[in-house]
């Protein structure tokens, strides 16, 4: 197989949700946005606040859960062991597909909200995507990790659930620094995919279906 129909076969491996969930809350959101400019709910500052509430903390969770998806598919991960290919690089790129998934719909949502006038955030430009991109790094991280761990898509997915509510009332209130804030974020999402990728690695784990 070529690179192309690798990185295709992957996407596909993805799933319907690993592919789309981002999508779907970019179009939620947006549709949020056009909803409050047509009830004329607030003032263009409080609807652009509200809007980036939303990308900051609605949007970011489906990329988590994506992940979740992408790599809870695998019904008999034990089977990767005798494959050429190994399976925690198999993993990378089913989430390496599942961030360009969410960041180009990260970015199409903020270039729709800047058009609109709707982006009531200091950062703008290329800098805005960092805004839902942080945590969403941090709940891919968080996903992989938790789905390697406890081989159940409803645990893991709880998991990340738990993490958004550490986000918003814990890490949010006390680094508030949106730039420290969200490189931060994006560390920790990439230590805990490098945790997950690194327990996938063990052979005997996957066999056994250790937890250890």
């Amino acid at each position: 197989m070529t690179g192309v129909e690798i990185w295709g076969f992957e996407a596909r491996r993805c799933g319907v949700a690993g592919l789309t969930l981002p999508w779907l809350a970019t179009g939620g959101i947006i549709a949020a946005s056009i909803s409050a400019a047509a009830a004329k709910a607030g003032t263009a500052d409080a609807v652009g606040l509200g809007m980036v509430r939303l990308v900051a903390m609605a949007f970011p969770i489906t990329a988590g859960i994506a992940a979740v998806a992408a790599v809870g598919r695998e019904r008999m991960p034990e089977l990767q062991s005798t494959m050429p290919t190994p399976y925690p690089r198999t993993v990378l790129r089913r989430l390496v597909v599942v961030t360009a998934v969410t960041l180009l719909a990260a970015a199409a949502l903020i270039v729709v909200l800047i058009a609109r006038g709707q982006w009531n955030h200091p950062a703008h430009g290329v800098a805005a995507i960092l805004v839902p991109l942080g945590p969403a790094l941090l709940f891919i991280g968080a996903g992989a990790w938790a789905t390697a761990r406890l081989r159940s898509v409803g645990g893991a997915s709880a998991v990340v659930i738990g993490f958004w509510f550490l986000q918003i009332f814990y890490l949010d209130r006390f680094i508030g620094v949106w730039q420290v804030n969200r490189a931060l974020l994006s560390v920790a999402g990439v230590a805990l995919a490098v945790l997950a990728l690194r327990r996938l690695g063990v052979s005997e784990r996957l066999i056994t279906g250790s937890r250890e």
